[in-house]
C-alpha cells in the first residue's frame, strides 16, 4: 500500500534530518534544486535533467577524522577516504528509500564517479572534470560553506574536513538559503593564509588560478595505484581547525 505524503514541510524535514543522523551523516542541509549553483552544471547533469518533478536537494556531509588525515598521504588515509564514501553511498541510498517510503520519488548519486569515466574526460581535455553530480556545488546552495581557493567546500566548522552527496527529491523540504559569505583566509584578505598554496607536494594550487584539476587529479591516481592517497591541502587549512579538534556534532 503506498504511503500517504507527508504535507507539512517542516516535520517531513526533521524526520528526514533524523533518519540521515541515524545513518551517519555529520552535516544535514537542503538546497533548491533551481539554485543558480545547480543550474550551472552542464545540460544533462542538473537535478531536474535527472529528476523532472524535482523540488529540493538533499545534502549530506561525513567529517574526516582528524589523527587519520595527520598521516597523509598515506595507505590509512586512502582506507579512510574510500570507507567515507562508502557510508556516504550507502547513507544516500537509505535517504532515497526513506524518501520512496514517503511518497516522494527521488536519485542519489555517487560520491565519487569511476575513475575510469573522469579519465575519459581527461585524455578528452577537459579542463575541468564534470560530475554526475556537483555534491560541494549543492553544499554550498544549501547554505553549508563555500568553496576555498584550493576548490574544495570549506564549512565553518570543519574546514574542508567534510566528504558529500547528494540525493535529488520531489519532496518539498524546508531549504537552507546559499551561502553568501566567504570563509577561506586568502579570500577574505589576500596574503593573510596561502597554507595550502604551500603545503601542496606537487605545486598544483595558486591564489589566482585555485587547483589545476587535471594536475592534482594524475599526482592522486599515481598515488592511489600505490595504495596511498593525498589530502595534505586540507589537512594544512587552518579553517574550522579548532573545531573539527572537538567532539563531532550533527547538524
Amino acid at each position: 500500500m503506498q504511503k500517504v505524503k507527508v504535507r507539512d514541510k517542516k516535520k517531513l524535514t526533521e524526520s528526514v534530518r533524523d533518519y540521515a543522523q541515524s545513518l551517519g551523516a555529520d552535516i544535514f542541509g537542503v538546497a533548491d534544486p533551481f539554485n543558480r549553483l545547480l543550474q550551472a552544471a552542464p545540460e544533462g547533469h542538473r537535478p531536474q535533467d535527472y529528476l523532472k518533478g524535482a523540488k529540493s536537494v538533499v545534502v549530506l556531509g561525513m567529517v574526516v577524522i582528524k589523527h587519520v588525515l595527520n598521516t597523509t598521504p598515506s595507505t590509512i588515509y586512502s582506507k579512510h577516504y574510500d570507507t567515507i564514501n562508502e557510508c556516504l553511498n550507502a547513507a544516500a541510498y537509505g535517504v532515497a528509500k526513506f524518501l520512496k517510503r514517503s511518497g516522494y520519488e527521488s536519485i542519489h548519486f555517487p560520491e565519487t564517479d569511476n575513475y575510469k569515466v573522469l579519465w575519459r574526460q581527461y585524455e578528452a581535455g577537459y579542463q575541468k572534470f564534470v560530475p554526475s553530480f556537483n555534491h560541494m556545488a549543492a553544499a554550498e546552495a544549501a547554505g553549508l560553506g563555500k568553496k576555498g581557493i584550493c576548490g574544495v567546500l570549506l564549512t565553518p566548522e570543519y574546514g574542508p574536513r567534510v566528504r558529500w552527496i547528494s540525493i535529488v527529491t520531489e519532496a518539498p523540504l524546508v531549504k537552507g538559503n546559499a551561502f553568501s559569505g566567504e570563509i577561506c583566509l586568502e579570500k577574505i584578505q589576500s596574503n593573510t593564509c596561502q597554507k595550502c598554496v604551500r603545503s601542496c607536494p606537487i605545486g598544483a594550487i595558486s591564489v589566482e588560478g585555485g587547483t589545476d584539476v587535471r594536475r592534482c587529479w594524475v599526482y592522486w591516481n599515481q598515488l592511489r595505484d600505490m595504495g596511498s592517497a593525498c589530502g595534505v591541502c586540507i589537512r594544512n587549512c587552518p579553517v574550522g581547525e579548532k573545531t573539527w579538534l572537538s567532539p563531532i556534532q550533527s547538524k
